[in-house]
């Protein structure tokens, strides 16, 4: 038989959290402290402070996602399944290929990209207009659209 403890609301002695279980949920506000340092987020799931200004979320066990004061850390890969959107400051190094739709665009001057129109072929715009065509035979054309 499994035990249980049934409480509308929890209040610490200073005041300054309030747990509250409703809904077959339960409600942090305000200051919460966990002695051992984990918060169970579902069956094998937690979120761990293992020391000063460090952060984990775990899955299976394994850390998926650590905050530091120093910044983000994601290990392993990630896929375009997992980032639909990513702002960066500063460099940004790809260990392996880029893979993106039809063009770069630059985003202070959006008339100005490279792009790639076809198969084997790239191209550079200036103003909205090609200005730089290779093909897939090493043609090189210059101030002149190619016929596709």
């Amino acid at each position: 038989m499994a035990s249980e403890i049934r409480v509308n609301q929890l209040t610490n002695r200073s005041g300054l959290s309030t747990i509250t279980f409703a809904n077959g949920g339960v409600q942090f506000s305000g200051i919460t402290t966990f002695a051992n340092g984990e918060f169970y987020v579902g069956t094998g799931s937690t979120i761990v402070n293992p020391s000063a200004n460090t952060l984990e979320f775990h899955t299976g066990g394994s850390s998926r996602l650590t905050i530091t004061n120093s910044g983000v850390n994601i290990p392993g890969v990630l896929t375009q399944e997992d980032v639909t959107n990513i702002d960066s400051v500063g460099i940004v190094t790809a260990r392996s290929d880029i893979h993106i739709g039809d063009k770069i665009v630059h985003i202070g001057d959006t008339n100005t990209a490279i792009r790639f129109p076809s198969a084997d072929t790239f191209a550079v715009e200036t103003a909205g207009s090609e200005r730089l065509r290779i093909d897939s035979n090493g043609t090189v054309n210059i101030g002149a659209a190619a016929a596709n």
